[in-house]
Protein backbone atom coordinates (compact mmCIF):
# COMPACT_ATOMS: atom_id res chain seq x y z
CA UNK A 1 0.00 0.00 0.00
CA UNK A 2 2.74 2.41 0.71
CA UNK A 3 4.50 2.05 -1.94
CA UNK A 4 1.17 2.07 -4.32
CA UNK A 5 0.44 5.44 -2.46
CA UNK A 6 4.43 7.02 -3.65
CA UNK A 7 3.94 5.86 -7.22
CA UNK A 8 0.69 7.72 -7.06
CA UNK A 9 2.52 10.59 -5.52
CA UNK A 10 5.35 10.70 -7.96
CA UNK A 11 2.68 10.07 -11.22
CA UNK A 12 0.87 13.26 -10.07
CA UNK A 13 4.33 15.38 -9.60
CA UNK A 14 5.93 14.37 -12.79
CA UNK A 15 2.51 15.24 -14.62
CA UNK A 16 1.93 18.46 -12.91
CA UNK A 17 5.62 19.61 -13.32
CA UNK A 18 5.10 18.58 -17.20
CA UNK A 19 2.25 20.34 -17.63
CA UNK A 20 3.28 23.68 -15.80
CA UNK A 21 6.64 23.61 -17.77
CA UNK A 22 4.86 23.22 -21.22
CA UNK A 23 2.40 25.82 -20.11
CA UNK A 24 5.20 28.26 -19.30
CA UNK A 25 6.67 27.59 -22.48
CA UNK A 26 3.91 28.05 -25.08
CA UNK A 27 3.18 31.63 -22.87
CA UNK A 28 6.52 33.11 -23.61
CA UNK A 29 5.81 36.09 -25.74
CA UNK A 30 7.21 36.58 -28.82
CA UNK A 31 6.72 39.35 -31.59
CA UNK A 32 6.38 39.04 -35.18
CA UNK A 33 5.53 41.89 -38.00
CA UNK A 34 3.70 41.14 -40.94
CA UNK A 35 2.37 43.46 -43.70
CA UNK A 36 -1.53 42.45 -44.04
CA UNK A 37 -2.38 44.90 -46.81
CA UNK A 38 -0.26 45.77 -49.76
CA UNK A 39 -2.48 48.08 -52.37
CA UNK A 40 -2.26 50.42 -55.26
CA UNK A 41 -4.97 52.10 -56.91
CA UNK A 42 -6.66 55.68 -58.49
CA UNK A 43 -8.93 58.08 -56.70
CA UNK A 44 -10.41 60.07 -59.25
CA UNK A 45 -11.61 63.50 -58.74
CA UNK A 46 -15.16 64.14 -56.55
CA UNK A 47 -14.84 60.41 -55.17
CA UNK A 48 -13.28 58.19 -52.43
CA UNK A 49 -11.67 55.17 -52.23
CA UNK A 50 -12.82 53.00 -49.33
CA UNK A 51 -14.42 51.80 -46.83
CA UNK A 52 -15.89 48.70 -48.47
CA UNK A 53 -13.19 48.59 -51.17
CA UNK A 54 -10.75 46.16 -51.54
CA UNK A 55 -7.56 46.58 -49.22
CA UNK A 56 -9.75 49.28 -47.10
CA UNK A 57 -10.34 47.29 -44.25
CA UNK A 58 -8.63 44.39 -41.95
CA UNK A 59 -9.37 42.80 -38.31
CA UNK A 60 -6.32 42.61 -35.87
CA UNK A 61 -5.64 39.18 -33.95
CA UNK A 62 -6.42 38.31 -30.83
CA UNK A 63 -4.69 36.62 -27.91
CA UNK A 64 -1.64 39.10 -28.06
CA UNK A 65 -1.17 42.87 -28.46
CA UNK A 66 -1.53 44.27 -32.49
CA UNK A 67 0.46 47.56 -33.00
CA UNK A 68 -0.83 48.77 -37.05
CA UNK A 69 1.86 50.65 -38.83
CA UNK A 70 0.89 52.32 -42.00
CA UNK A 71 2.24 53.47 -44.73
CA UNK A 72 0.44 56.15 -47.86
CA UNK A 73 1.81 57.30 -50.74
CA UNK A 74 0.58 59.73 -52.97
CA UNK A 75 1.18 60.78 -56.71
CA UNK A 76 -1.13 63.10 -58.34
CA UNK A 77 -3.38 65.23 -56.44
CA UNK A 78 -3.47 65.30 -52.39
CA UNK A 79 -5.91 63.23 -50.63
CA UNK A 80 -7.33 62.94 -47.27
CA UNK A 81 -7.14 60.02 -45.48
CA UNK A 82 -9.25 58.56 -42.70
CA UNK A 83 -8.93 55.82 -40.76
CA UNK A 84 -11.94 54.46 -38.78
CA UNK A 85 -12.86 52.48 -35.15
CA UNK A 86 -10.42 52.20 -31.95
CA UNK A 87 -7.69 54.59 -31.36
CA UNK A 88 -7.66 56.41 -34.45
CA UNK A 89 -8.83 59.90 -33.56
CA UNK A 90 -5.08 61.00 -34.76
CA UNK A 91 -6.09 59.69 -38.07
CA UNK A 92 -8.95 61.33 -38.70
CA UNK A 93 -9.12 63.40 -42.13
CA UNK A 94 -5.53 63.81 -42.69
CA UNK A 95 -4.09 65.51 -45.46
CA UNK A 96 -1.77 63.52 -47.98
CA UNK A 97 0.34 65.03 -50.28
CA UNK A 98 3.44 63.09 -50.86
CA UNK A 99 3.82 60.80 -47.53
CA UNK A 100 2.34 60.21 -44.78
CA UNK A 101 2.96 57.26 -41.77
CA UNK A 102 0.93 56.25 -38.74
CA UNK A 103 0.90 53.65 -35.73
CA UNK A 104 -2.10 52.98 -34.15
CA UNK A 105 -0.56 51.22 -30.84
CA UNK A 106 -2.78 49.99 -29.64
CA UNK A 107 -4.63 48.55 -32.37
CA UNK A 108 -7.88 46.36 -31.50
CA UNK A 109 -10.39 44.84 -33.32
CA UNK A 110 -11.48 45.97 -36.95
CA UNK A 111 -10.14 48.86 -38.82
CA UNK A 112 -10.96 50.52 -41.87
CA UNK A 113 -9.42 53.17 -44.17
CA UNK A 114 -11.19 55.76 -46.27
CA UNK A 115 -9.18 57.98 -49.10
CA UNK A 116 -11.14 60.93 -50.09
CA UNK A 117 -10.51 62.89 -53.15
CA UNK A 118 -14.21 64.74 -53.28
CA UNK A 119 -12.68 67.98 -53.49
CA UNK A 120 -10.01 67.63 -55.52
CA UNK A 121 -9.16 68.81 -59.02
CA UNK A 122 -6.56 65.82 -59.98
CA UNK A 123 -6.24 62.27 -60.03
CA UNK A 124 -4.41 60.80 -57.18
CA UNK A 125 -2.41 57.55 -57.41
CA UNK A 126 -2.06 55.85 -54.24
CA UNK A 127 -0.08 53.04 -52.42
CA UNK A 128 -1.18 52.19 -49.32
CA UNK A 129 0.70 49.63 -46.95
CA UNK A 130 -0.15 48.56 -43.61
CA UNK A 131 2.02 46.58 -41.40
CA UNK A 132 0.91 44.91 -38.11
CA UNK A 133 3.18 44.29 -35.33
CA UNK A 134 2.02 41.30 -33.34
CA UNK A 135 3.19 39.91 -29.61
CA UNK A 136 1.45 36.73 -28.67
CA UNK A 137 2.65 33.62 -27.20
CA UNK A 138 4.72 31.49 -28.41
CA UNK A 139 2.03 28.43 -28.72
CA UNK A 140 -0.26 31.01 -30.86
CA UNK A 141 0.54 30.39 -34.47
CA UNK A 142 2.35 27.12 -34.31
CA UNK A 143 0.34 23.97 -34.45
CA UNK A 144 2.68 22.51 -33.04
CA UNK A 145 3.28 24.40 -29.82
CA UNK A 146 -0.66 24.82 -29.69
CA UNK A 147 -1.08 20.96 -29.68
CA UNK A 148 1.33 20.54 -26.73
CA UNK A 149 0.22 23.90 -24.74
CA UNK A 150 -3.43 21.83 -24.88
CA UNK A 151 -1.54 18.72 -23.45
CA UNK A 152 0.31 21.08 -20.62
CA UNK A 153 -3.68 21.88 -19.88
CA UNK A 154 -4.45 18.20 -19.44
CA UNK A 155 -1.64 17.33 -17.69
CA UNK A 156 -1.29 20.41 -15.03
CA UNK A 157 -4.53 19.78 -13.63
CA UNK A 158 -4.95 15.96 -13.95
CA UNK A 159 -1.60 15.73 -11.46
CA UNK A 160 -2.95 18.23 -9.23
CA UNK A 161 -5.67 15.87 -9.18
CA UNK A 162 -3.59 13.02 -8.61
CA UNK A 163 -1.64 14.48 -6.00
CA UNK A 164 -4.97 15.44 -4.16
CA UNK A 165 -6.14 12.04 -4.54
CA UNK A 166 -2.96 10.28 -3.43
CA UNK A 167 -3.13 12.71 -0.22
CA UNK A 168 -6.27 11.75 0.79
CA UNK A 169 -5.44 7.89 0.18
CA UNK A 170 -2.59 8.61 2.78
CA UNK A 171 -5.76 9.93 4.82
CA UNK A 172 -7.58 6.93 4.32
CA UNK A 173 -9.98 9.37 3.05
CA UNK A 174 -10.46 7.88 -0.26
CA UNK A 175 -10.84 3.93 -0.60
CA UNK A 176 -12.80 3.65 -3.52
CA UNK A 177 -9.70 1.20 -4.96
CA UNK A 178 -11.32 -0.39 -7.08
CA UNK A 179 -11.70 2.89 -9.57
CA UNK A 180 -8.02 3.08 -11.53
CA UNK A 181 -6.91 6.64 -11.65
CA UNK A 182 -4.51 6.24 -14.32
CA UNK A 183 -7.36 4.21 -16.55
CA UNK A 184 -9.24 7.82 -15.69
CA UNK A 185 -6.16 9.86 -16.53
CA UNK A 186 -5.80 8.25 -20.23
CA UNK A 187 -9.80 8.33 -20.90
CA UNK A 188 -10.07 11.88 -19.87
CA UNK A 189 -7.20 12.96 -21.99
CA UNK A 190 -8.55 10.87 -24.96
CA UNK A 191 -11.88 12.39 -24.64
CA UNK A 192 -10.94 16.24 -24.16
CA UNK A 193 -8.17 16.07 -26.88
CA UNK A 194 -9.90 14.61 -29.26
CA UNK A 195 -13.22 16.49 -28.52
CA UNK A 196 -11.74 20.08 -28.87
CA UNK A 197 -9.61 19.24 -32.03
CA UNK A 198 -12.84 18.53 -33.78
CA UNK A 199 -13.23 21.25 -36.35
CA UNK A 200 -16.75 22.37 -37.82
CA UNK A 201 -16.43 24.31 -41.20
CA UNK A 202 -18.94 27.69 -41.51
CA UNK A 203 -19.03 29.46 -44.92
CA UNK A 204 -21.10 32.43 -43.63
CA UNK A 205 -20.36 35.64 -46.27
CA UNK A 206 -19.82 38.04 -43.57
CA UNK A 207 -18.58 35.40 -41.21
CA UNK A 208 -16.51 32.73 -42.64
CA UNK A 209 -14.91 30.47 -39.94
CA UNK A 210 -13.74 27.43 -38.10
CA UNK A 211 -14.76 26.44 -34.81
CA UNK A 212 -13.11 24.01 -32.50
CA UNK A 213 -14.62 22.22 -29.49
CA UNK A 214 -17.17 20.03 -28.74
CA UNK A 215 -19.83 19.43 -27.16
CA UNK A 216 -19.48 23.58 -26.60
CA UNK A 217 -17.15 26.10 -28.93
CA UNK A 218 -13.78 27.20 -27.30
CA UNK A 219 -12.23 28.59 -30.55
CA UNK A 220 -12.88 30.11 -33.49
CA UNK A 221 -10.57 30.95 -36.35
CA UNK A 222 -12.32 33.43 -38.42
CA UNK A 223 -11.28 33.61 -41.87
CA UNK A 224 -13.44 36.83 -43.65
CA UNK A 225 -15.49 39.76 -42.68
CA UNK A 226 -17.44 41.97 -44.49
CA UNK A 227 -14.62 44.18 -44.88
CA UNK A 228 -12.51 41.82 -46.29
CA UNK A 229 -9.96 38.63 -45.42
CA UNK A 230 -9.11 38.91 -41.73
CA UNK A 231 -6.75 36.35 -39.58
CA UNK A 232 -8.85 36.22 -36.19
CA UNK A 233 -8.03 33.67 -33.55
CA UNK A 234 -11.32 33.90 -30.94
CA UNK A 235 -11.07 32.16 -27.56
CA UNK A 236 -13.82 31.02 -25.26
CA UNK A 237 -11.85 30.20 -21.93
CA UNK A 238 -15.37 29.72 -20.43
CA UNK A 239 -16.37 27.33 -22.74
CA UNK A 240 -12.85 25.72 -22.34
CA UNK A 241 -13.31 24.72 -18.76
CA UNK A 242 -16.99 23.31 -19.33
CA UNK A 243 -15.59 21.38 -22.06
CA UNK A 244 -13.02 20.11 -19.22
CA UNK A 245 -15.53 19.64 -16.58
CA UNK A 246 -17.87 17.75 -19.09
CA UNK A 247 -15.10 15.54 -20.24
CA UNK A 248 -14.00 14.88 -16.46
CA UNK A 249 -17.27 13.50 -15.56
CA UNK A 250 -17.83 11.80 -18.46
CA UNK A 251 -14.35 9.87 -17.98
CA UNK A 252 -15.10 9.15 -14.38
CA UNK A 253 -18.88 7.50 -15.65
CA UNK A 254 -16.99 5.28 -17.66
CA UNK A 255 -15.27 3.72 -15.20
CA UNK A 256 -17.88 3.96 -12.71
CA UNK A 257 -19.78 1.58 -15.65
CA UNK A 258 -16.34 -0.50 -16.09
CA UNK A 259 -16.08 -1.03 -12.65
CA UNK A 260 -19.73 -2.16 -12.07
CA UNK A 261 -19.59 -4.60 -14.82
CA UNK A 262 -16.45 -6.04 -13.33
CA UNK A 263 -18.39 -6.99 -9.97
Amino acid sequence: MTRRIGRLTLTGSLLACFGFAVLLVCSIPITSAEVVIDISFTVPPGSKYGPNDAGTGYHTRILGKSILEGEVLVEGGGIYVTAGFFNTQHVNNVYVDKQYNFAIDPANDLYVFVFDNTNGEAESLVRFMLKEVWTRPMAIGSPPLFILGLMGLVTFPMGLLTLVISHLRTRGLFKWKRLSLKMWAVVFAALFLLSNLRAVYFPWPDFNHWSYGFPLFWLTHQLSSFAGPVDRWLFDSVSLAVNMAFWAFIALMVLVVRTLLRR
